[in-house]
């Protein structure tokens, strides 16, 4: 399963330099939570699409594409706490990953 890219994303990925900054944005969704939790990997906080992703520790990895598999991605995250997080702990349904 091909992911869905640009000409410029790619252009920007086989250039030798580029000023383009490739940010991962990743919501997190769940019936307990009162509205999702929007994280970027930029360092900074990040608005797309009407929407604010708050700065996180996060890295994020993709799968290489495989046609006999489905697309997989690995999220590591740091100092993760609060109430929000302790709530999937508890909860029999596990969370909504969207990555961007």
């Amino acid at each position: 399963m091909s992911r869905n890219v640009t000409a410029a994303f790619i252009a920007a990925c086989n250039a030798q330099q580029t000023d383009e900054a490739f940010i991962m944005l990743v919501t997190i969704d769940h019936d307990d939570l009162a509205e999702p939790i929007r994280l970027n990997d930029s360092g900074e906080n990040q608005v797309s699409n009407g929407e604010t992703y708050l700065a996180s520790p996060i890295q994020v990895t993709l799968a290489e594409d495989s046609a006999d598999r489905l697309p997989q991605v690995k999220i590591v995250m740091d100092n993760i706490t609060g109430p929000s997080w302790r709530q999937f702990g508890r909860s029999p349904r596990p969370p909504r990953w969207i990555w961007r």
